[in-house]
Formats: C-alpha cells, sequence, structure tokens
C-alpha cells in the first residue's frame, strides 16, 4: 500500500506563501511543505506545522519558545476561535514536556490531533485566536486578520492537495 505524508510547515513568524510538493522516493510518500505570514500579536513566536498520513487524521504540532513552553498532558487542547465565534479543539497525542533553548528560554514541540472534517471546517473560517490549554494553565495567541486569511488561503491549498491523493 502507497503511504502518503503532507507536510504543511506554517511558520506564523516567516513571510512566505509557497507551497512546494516533493516526492520522497526511497519511502515513497509524498510530502507537501508551505510558509505563511502569520504572525501572533504577541512577542513570542508560535510555529504550525499540519502533517497526514493517508486520509484518516490530520496532526498538528504547536511550536515555539518561552510562551506556552511547559509540559502537557494526554488531556491538553489547543482551541481555534473562529470569526464567527465558533471554536474547533484540537487534542494533545500524549504526555510531552519542553526543552531549554541555546538562549536560557524554553522550547516546546507539541503534538495534537484533528479530524479530517473538523480541519476542513477550520479551513472556511479566519483562525482569531489560538488557545493552548495544559491542565493548569492557558496561553492564548492573537492572530492579525490580514494574517488569518493568508493562513485560511494556505488550509485551502493543503485540502487540495489532501484530497488529491
Amino acid at each position: 500500500m502507497r503511504f502518503f505524508i503532507l507536510l504543511l510547515l506554517i511558520s506564523l513568524i516567516s513571510c512566505s506563501q509557497k507551497i512546494i510538493t516533493q516526492i520522497d522516493k526511497s519511502k515513497n510518500e509524498k510530502i507537501i511543505k508551505a510558509n505563511s505570514a502569520i504572525r501572533p500579536t504577541i512577542i513570542a513566536p508560535l510555529s504550525i506545522q499540519i502533517k497526514s498520513v493517508g486520509k484518516e487524521i490530520i496532526f498538528i504540532k504547536l511550536y515555539g519558545e518561552d510562551v506556552g513552553a511547559n509540559a502537557i498532558g494526554a488531556d491538553a487542547t489547543a482551541t481555534f476561535l473562529l470569526d464567527d465565534k465558533t471554536t474547533i479543539t484540537i487534542y494533545s497525542i500524549g504526555v510531552q514536556g519542553y526543552d531549554r533553548s541555546i538562549k536560557d528560554g524554553k522550547y516546546y514541540s507539541h503534538h495534537y490531533r484533528i479530524a479530517v472534517s473538523d480541519f476542513t471546517l477550520l479551513s472556511k473560517h479566519l483562525i482569531i485566536r489560538i488557545r493552548k490549554s495544559d491542565s493548569t494553565t492557558y496561553y492564548d495567541f492573537d492572530i492579525k486578520n490580514k494574517d488569518a486569511e493568508k493562513f485560511k488561503k494556505l488550509q485551502l491549498k493543503f485540502l487540495e492537495e489532501f484530497n488529491n491523493q
């Protein structure tokens, strides 16, 4: 069976809207990468990586430094507040920690799962805020409107590629 991996790197601190598609011939996998010019309205950088293996589920990785860098449990969530005031929640794939960065700060890389139907709904709206929660606290990342529009376009491109596999 042929496995496809869709990889969409949406760096909320980068400045490109280009999608790159590659084939890893040794693994027979399709890889899609993209960068978006979204910047949260807080000081600390936040990045999102979206990845899919097959057509069953999509994984989202939130990563960054300092703000939001802590250990999370299997019950941790991240919630996307959309422009129509609805929310979509993604769920931790398990207990996850954080590391110390070179700058003597903390660095995190937390993985979550989202149903394809929820990701499809997410792509139809602008993201206003991302709330990253753990069992004791939460961190809000407000997204600027112009950047949310760019992110929405990128999600639609991702879904187009995802649905064509």
